[in-house]
């Protein structure tokens, strides 16, 4: 089920953008066990905890390894191997890559990408996480797994056109996939249903988002944030393959529900790889799931392509 909630302009939006850390203690996995101790009764408020045990983490970390400047003999680069090309999703020898914006994306996380070749790292960084364009020439060989990480492996027409208007797609807990140890429930603070953690941590809260046309999509969440409990583990299309982090408040303290636009956090508290993590998808049904972090508790979830929307 969703719902059309307004129409307003529509302004295209994709952007890497990396913040500066802040002061909080995060309760999650980044001290190496994650706490939901102040727990909810059937969705949050209470003492006692509906899940049970610590939450392992699941952070990833970069091993960068330099390589070698470009030559100049043209073609292949007698050092490196590397054609001499300047597509992102594919290694090259010059370094940097023909989309700006996923150049800077991916030289933020590996500074040598921008500074020697473009090797196999950093074409593999730009398709998993930085949304680079990538499209199958004659040879058989693919630029990109980038459809599942941009929501695009759906089977959709490329081909439609970018939306007519802005749209607003409101998604709840009744038309979620609770598996694991997520239930549907009833807020006792007035939120209304909601999805939280019974007996346990494992499983997902999925939602199928139908979405009419190809355009950039800017997704709200409605987050549960008890003390520093506020992130989630967050895959679109099932990407990235190792979940990437969602954080609703950096900045510790609270409690109740809130609104955040999506975003991908890097290694710490308030930095960011995404922010917002706004994905360009093609027409068709795409998935976003949630799966427990840090927050044992989980409201609904508002898709549009107005980057203006507020909830």
């Amino acid at each position: 089920m969703q719902r059309c909630l307004g129409v307003v302009a529509v302004l295209a939006v994709g952007a890497c953008d990396s913040g500066a850390s802040a002061g909080e203690t995060d309760g999650g996995t980044d001290g190496g066990s994650s706490t939901a101790s102040t727990g909810v009764d059937a969705g949050e408020g209470a003492t006692t905890n509906p899940g049970s045990g610590d939450a392992s983490a699941s952070g990833t970390t970069t091993t960068t390894s330099s390589t070698s400047a470009a030559d100049t003999d043209g073609g292949t680069n007698g050092d490196t191997g590397l054609p001499d090309t300047e597509g992102c999703c594919e290694p090259h020898q010059a370094e940097g890559c023909e989309e700006v914006a996923v150049e800077q994306c991916v030289c933020a996380s590996i500074p040598q990408c921008c500074l020697f070749s473009w090797n196999e790292e950093c074409a593999d960084l730009a398709q998993t996480r930085c949304e680079a364009t990538c499209e199958s020439d004659d040879s058989g060989s693919t630029g990109s797994e980038t459809g599942s990480e941009t929501g695009s492996e759906t089977g959709s027409d490329t081909s439609a056109g970018m939306c007519d208007e802005p749209l607003v797609l409101e998604f709840g807990t009744p038309e979620a996939t609770l598996t694991g140890n997520w239930m549907p429930a009833v807020s006792q603070v007035g939120e209304g249903d909601i999805a939280v953690l019974m007996g346990g941590t494992d499983g997902a809260v999925t939602w199928d988002v139908d979405v009419p046309c190809h355009d950039t999509w800017f997704i709200w969440v409605r987050y549960w944030e008890q003390g520093n409990d506020d992130s989630y583990f967050v895959t679109l299309d099932g990407a990235p393959k190792e979940p990437a982090v969602f954080e609703g408040d950096c900045n510790g303290g609270g409690q109740g529900y809130d609104w955040r636009l999506l975003n991908e956090r890097g290694d710490a508290p308030c930095v960011y790889i995404q922010d917002p993590w706004a994905p360009q998808w093609d027409a068709g049904t795409h998935e976003v799931a949630f799966s427990y972090r840090e927050s044992i508790a989980l409201g609904r979830i508002v898709v549009t392509n107005d980057p203006k929307f507020t909830p």
